[in-house]
């Protein structure tokens, strides 16, 4: 039954019972388990990728 309300809500059943105060995007939790279905390569190419600009982001941000 909290399933079923958590996914009419578009929430997380953490979201839904107070866990986390944390929404988590649709979109990037799709993202996120297309990322898990990858190739162990592939999957690391990715990471690289999204720390490198992750970090660049965050400096830019200091500056």
């Amino acid at each position: 039954m909290a399933t079923q309300l958590a996914e009419a809500l578009e929430v997380s059943l953490d979201y839904l019972v107070g866990s986390t105060d944390i929404l988590l995007d649709k979109n990037i939790v799709a993202k996120i388990l297309d990322i898990q279905k990858l190739k162990e390569n592939d999957r690391l190419h990715v990471f690289a990728l999204l720390d490198a600009f992750l970090k660049q982001t965050k400096l830019q941000s200091i500056l």
